[in-house]
């Protein structure tokens, strides 16, 4: 599975990437955006099965892209996660890789089916 981390932010892009063993849950290729544009061009020609988003990012924030992938009808195989900084919590990011890492688990078992 392709992975797209988009956030204007790069280490906080470099975090998400090298802090988490995608690997072993599946992912095969992690793609990076650093603004809602970018992440919009990625998402419609790489295809990834799984976003990460910020939502303040520049040219187009995330709920733009958000809006933008929903209505592309190619796109909604997507599993979409948002955040914003001021939001991020510790209790919070467990419950998202935790949420992460079972989300890729049933699509991998729906594969394997």
């Amino acid at each position: 599975m392709k992975l797209l981390i988009c956030d204007d932010d790069i280490s906080t892009v470099g975090v998400l990437e090298h802090q988490i063993p995608w690997p072993s849950l599946g992912i095969s290729r992690i793609l990076q955006a650093y603004n809602g544009e970018a992440a919009i061009q990625i998402a419609v020609t790489e295809k990834p099965e799984l976003i990460i988003c910020d939502i303040g990012m520049p040219r187009k924030n995330g709920l733009d892209v958000l809006k933008y992938l929903r209505q592309q009808s190619a796109l909604h195989e997507i599993i979409l996660w948002f955040y914003h900084a001021m939001s991020v919590l510790p209790k919070k990011t467990l419950v998202f890789f935790t949420l992460i890492y079972h989300t890729i688990s049933i699509h991998r078992a729906q594969e394997n089916n």
